[in-house]
């Protein structure tokens, strides 16, 4: 019986030094991320290459918008609006960027591509 109890501390001791190690692992790359009802944010821009029509997704834009948050939905889900007051969307929180710059320096008639 002895036997079995090292075994089972020393089991133990490895499953909490494992989950210590992967955690820390995990945490260097977390990115703790909060957006307030009002905020503006950019959303990325999910797109695929059409050679039809001659567009490549890799040269598009990575990010688009700014839109504003409408509602927070879950922990990590937010619905967007866009100037307009039209819905965007339900975007995760991994895919949104917060805008740093004042909103009322970006201009919308232009390409994002033209900055």
């Amino acid at each position: 019986m002895i036997g079995f109890q090292k075994m089972y501390d020393s089991i133990k001791t490895k499953l909490q030094q494992a989950y210590v190690h992967n955690k820390a692992a995990y945490d260097l790359r977390r990115r703790s991320v909060h957006f307030d009802v009002g905020e503006f944010v950019w959303k990325r821009n999910k797109v695929i290459s059409d050679a039809s029509k001659h567009f490549s997704a890799k040269l598009a834009p990575m990010f688009i918008g700014p839109y504003r948050v409408k509602k927070k939905i879950g922990f990590w889900t937010y619905e967007l609006e866009d100037d307009n007051g039209h819905s965007a969307g339900v975007w995760h929180v991994q895919d949104l960027k917060p805008v740093l710059n004042d909103v009322s320096l970006i201009r919308n008639d232009l390409h994002p591509l033209d900055y």
